[in-house]
């Protein structure tokens, strides 16, 4: 209870003095509604994002960006950033509805304010009445969202977890919320909806160029979860657009540090494997395939094939000097679950026993220095 008090508290704090001139910061939620075949297909994605640098440009959107010379005295003091956030409405994608530059401001009173002189950006309070809880609101021009998200401190999993990973790089300090509940309004070109469900949320403070990475998140009916995360080397490294290599070469990587886990629905029985594998198909299809594969020392494994239906991006910028900038290139493909198997202690898994399965894979490339 005393380590997840620790960690929720942290949502309100995002370390200036370890600042770099790489570093990033970030909070975002990612939900998944509850709907007739589980949580999916529609989804959506709201932040507050900041960088280090003299000019930032987040989805062709410039701000000044962070800079270096903060202090942790002056952790309340406003700072450039951007709001931003899509919504995929199970039919259309409205990427963008929210994308604004704002000044972030982060207070002593567990809330995060990011608004323009207009009215439109967002913010993150924690809410009253809850162990575990923010309540979050975003508005933009073509769309808003008003919600409370709530965890409980049953599991690991549904408590917000600290993370903290240095290297001779840099490093990253990471508030991670694995499993959360989420009910709210929420407002799209496509009209407005009251939804709930489950979702993710997540608070870094990147302090380390940004590199390759492949991250899925796949929520099934039951409400079990899957998730992996796999930084890698490659030639994506100095990819700059939406292209792909040939398919040998696109799965032409490094893994560095992959890690993945199951996490059985309500039971919060989670199993870590030891090994992770996440390849791109690539054919005639509008978004590639990804074929998933997770083992355990003990025998336990999940594979499936993720397919996207649709697609959100967010291209992250840096000028570097005259006309050269950098560009990292975040890639979000919303997929369904099929050709699911599995053995979890022993036991059999696959979607008629669990449920219908959808995602986001977050597929990386690029540089950010």
């Amino acid at each position: 209870m005393k380590e997840s008090n620790n960690a929720y508290d942290k949502i309100w704090y995002w370390y200036p003095q370890e600042l770099t001139r790489f570093s990033s910061i970030w909070w975002f939620f990612l939900l998944f509604p509850r709907q007739n075949e589980g949580y999916g297909p529609k989804q959506m994605m709201f932040s507050l994002v900041s960088r280090v640098g003299n000019q930032i440009r987040i989805n062709k959107v410039s701000h000044s960006g962070v800079e270096r010379s903060r202090r942790a005295e002056t952790l309340a003091d406003p700072f450039p950033g951007i709001s931003l956030g899509w919504y995929y409405d199970g039919h259309s994608m409205h990427q963008g509805i929210i994308k604004h530059p704002v000044m972030i401001q982060v207070t002593p009173y567990k809330a995060i304010y990011g608004w323009d002189v207009d009215g439109y950006g967002g913010e993150i309070v924690a809410s009253e009445g809850r162990s575990f809880a923010t309540t979050a609101f975003f508005r933009g021009e073509r769309g808003e969202a008003h919600f409370e998200v709530w965890g409980e401190t049953i599991s690991e999993m549904t408590s917000p977890a600290l993370f903290d990973r240095q290297s001779i790089f840099g490093g990253a300090n990471v508030l991670a919320w694995r499993h959360l509940s989420f009910e709210g309004e929420f407002s799209s070109p496509a009209g407005t909806e009251k939804l709930e469900g489950a979702g993710y949320f997540q608070r870094i403070c990147l302090n380390i160029m940004p590199f390759p990475w492949k991250w899925i998140l796949a929520r099934f009916a039951d409400g079990s979860f899957f998730s992996c995360y796999i930084p890698y080397l490659g030639p994506h490294l100095l990819r700059r657009g939406d292209w792909f290599f040939p398919e040998w070469v696109e799965n032409l990587t490094l893994s560095l540090q992959e890690s993945a886990y199951f996490c059985k629905g309500m039971s919060w029985r989670t199993v870590n494997f030891s090994k992770v594998s996440v390849n791109s198909i690539l054919s005639n299809a509008a978004y590639p395939h990804f074929l998933v594969s997770a083992t355990a020392e003990n025998g336990d494994f999940l594979r499936f094939r993720a397919v996207p239906y649709t697609h959100a991006q967010v291209l992250l910028e840096r000028q570097l000097f005259g006309p050269l900038s950098s560009m990292y290139n975040y890639n979000e493909y919303l997929f369904n679950i099929n050709e699911m198997v599995g053995s979890i202690d022993g036991k059999p898994i696959s979607s008629s026993l669990i449920g219908p399965g959808f995602g986001n894979c977050e597929y990386t490339w690029g540089l950010g220095v």
